[in-house]
């Protein structure tokens, strides 16, 4: 099979582009030192929205989509927000309570129900409640709720068997992004990430 041209990649990512339907596309957030890392340099925000359809292993940047599918998408994040979701948790009570409503929802949630997401944060603080350190490894952080319920919990928390499940059930949701589109330029994520 002959190696793509630069024209030929050019015309596919302007098509995916457009086959982003923000009705069923999954969206994350990434932070700015794995896409600084995988060697992004024209960032303007610490955080960075993407979205990608699923089965794709293209991510595609929120400011690189057209401008009806980011309204749209921007709309999708706000309501997961509104759900009682601030950036990537909303932590309003002492940081000990806070957890301990973690740990007691985690034994409720039903893996053939439950919702699932992640976003990009230290890996050995998946609610975020420590101090940042410039040592962090940051890395991908996994949360799955109840469809009733406005609290994500790590799957950290979860018991082992919950977790299996719920990667198998949400393949495509969870799946790793081996690339991002950002200005108009594609970055590989790097492994692990």
């Amino acid at each position: 099979m002959p190696a793509q041209t630069d024209y030929q990649l050019e015309v596919k990512i302007n098509r995916l582009k457009y086959e982003i339907d923000p009705e069923t596309a999954f969206v994350f957030s990434c932070d700015r030192r794995v896409l600084e890392y995988a060697g992004v340099t024209e960032l303007k925000n610490d955080e960075e929205y993407f979205a990608y359809s699923p089965g794709s292993p293209i991510a595609i940047s929120f400011g690189d989509l057209p401008e009806t599918a980011q309204k749209k998408l921007w709309q999708k994040v706000k309501a997961s927000e509104q759900r009682g979701r601030s950036g990537p948790l909303a932590i309003d009570l002492p940081v000990d309570a806070w957890l301990a409503i973690r740990k007691a929802e985690a034994l409720h949630i039903d893996a053939a129900t439950a919702e699932v997401s992640f976003v990009y944060g230290a890996v050995g603080d998946p609610y975020g409640v420590l101090p940042p350190d410039e040592h962090d490894v940051v890395g991908r952080q996994y949360f799955a709720r109840s469809p009733e319920s406005d609290v994500w919990v790590s799957f950290d928390d979860l018991t082992e068997a919950t977790c299996e499940e719920l990667q198998e059930r949400h393949k495509a949701a969870l799946s790793f992004m081996k690339t991002v589109l950002i200005n108009g330029r594609l970055f590989p994520l790097p492994p692990g990430a």
